[in-house]
């Protein structure tokens, strides 16, 4: 119990403690300068320190992790690879650049593989948490929207961001990881073994939030995902009891009222609906997206084949017109190297290979949506515990009471199956 009361710390310390909260408290945690402890998320020390609680716990920690290994090798892969990319990093580029590889990469293995071995009451526990924390964090976005004002200092390598049409922050840092982690969230209670009205309550709070944080890869997609996961539970409820399926209908049917009073609200509220309203649908940071490849033109063998290091990377970014590396893949490939990359390539296929093995349909939505969604930016290309996130939610989702989707009356078998979950 107690390694998960600290893995239930460390996802609360990722959702509260942002970017910008961290470096308004002082902590240079991706700002330059700083001591090198202050360099990995604070959440990740307590997932860090779970993992070694419950190894310790046991009689025999060796036997532990054989069994571990035996029962969920694609995350031991994961884990492993991981590890050995991060030892690689280190040996040719020391300390400086890889700090983000614990946050974005071994500390989502270590996540999973505790969470994997969860009863279902602590994971419905915790994905209850992380529903109410980023609907909180959507909240503040509504409000930081209305008010045009951010909470916490927007500032990015040292500089303060004032844009054109208003982004909000609120507590999880820069607005495209808000605008991810919202629609994952969208996604999460719409799969969620709860009464129609309460989950359409919650996905308004957060899909006006999913506005403020103006993420448009994250609009389209999650909401393609949620139409996923209600279709499914709609032919569940058709084919149990046609009661159930009528009512709910119903319930879509205002629903879809609901979320046409929204949009127009926040058309008027958010810097989102003014880009729209102007007709700027693409701006600079969607066109580096497409212009990210131009990147290559500038490298050569020897850097393809042993990578560059993070400040020849935004060196070349800028050579080639573009803001940043928008797409994680290109970035991993420019920082690893061939050589590295192909060590790294299996490992991260094999940590999703093995939550999409273990996930409930709801699950495999939420891992699909997310890389969708990652891949267009570059959340998993910095220090960020969006794929820690990410794979809490998916482990939740395979709990049975979110697997069965409360799709009319709960028979027999699956009762017997919630009593033996615990």
């Amino acid at each position: 119990m107690p390694a998960l009361l600290l893995c239930a710390a460390g996802v609360i310390l990722y959702l509260t403690l942002g970017t910008f909260v961290l470096l308004w408290l002082g902590v240079r945690y991706e700002a330059d300068g700083g001591i090198p402890f202050v360099k990995i998320h604070p959440g990740t020390y307590l997932i860090l320190a779970a993992v070694l609680w419950g190894l310790l716990s046991t009689d025999h920690p060796l036997r532990t992790m054989g069994q571990l290994a035996r029962s969920r090798p694609g995350l031991w892969l994961y884990c492993g690879g991981m590890a050995v990319i991060f030892v690689y990093a280190l040996a040719i580029r020391g300390l400086s650049g890889v700090a983000f590889l614990v946050d974005a990469y071994v500390a989502p293995g270590l996540l999973a593989l505790l969470l994997s071995q969860a009863p279902a009451k602590f994971l419905r526990f915790l994905a209850t948490l992380m529903i109410a924390l980023l609907t909180v964090n959507a909240a503040c976005g509504i409000i930081e929207a209305r008010l045009h004002q951010h909470l916490f200092p927007y500032i990015i390598d040292g500089q303060q961001i004032n844009e054109t049409y208003f982004r909000a922050t609120a507590f999880n840092g820069h607005p495209l990881r808000n605008a991810m982690l919202t629609g994952i969230a969208m996604l999460a209670v719409t799969a969620a073994p709860w009464p129609m009205l309460v989950r359409v309550g919650l996905l308004s709070v957060l899909g006006m939030g999913l506005f403020a944080f103006g993420g448009r890869a994250a609009l389209i997609v999650s909401a393609l995902g949620c139409m996923l996961i209600i279709g499914r539970e709609l032919r569940q409820s058709a084919s149990t009891d046609p009661r159930v399926f009528g009512r709910k209908v119903l319930v879509l049917t205002m629903t879809t009222l609901v979320v046409l009073v929204t949009v127009a609200f926040v058309f008027g509220l958010t810097g989102f609906g003014a880009r729209i309203r102007a007709g700027e649908i693409a701006d600079s940071s969607s066109a580096a997206r497409l212009q990210v490849f131009e990147i290559f033109k500038l490298t050569d063998l020897e850097g393809l084949l042993g990578g560059y290091s993070a400040k020849s990377i935004d060196a070349m970014a800028k050579v080639s017109g573009l803001i940043a590396v928008e797409n994680f893949w290109v970035y991993q490939l420019l920082f690893l190297g061939l050589i590295g990359f192909v060590i790294w390539l299996p490992a991260f296929i094999s940590g999703l290979a093995s939550v999409w093995h273990h996930a409930g349909f709801a699950g495999r939505v939420i891992v699909v949506c997310f890389l969708l969604i990652a891949s267009s930016n570059n959340s998993l290309a910095k220090k960020d515990s969006s794929l820690s996130l990410a794979f809490a939610f998916a482990i939740a989702a395979a709990v049975p009471e979110w697997r069965a989707m409360r799709a009319g009356r709960t028979t027999a078998a699956h009762r017997a199956e919630l009593a033996h979950a615990g």
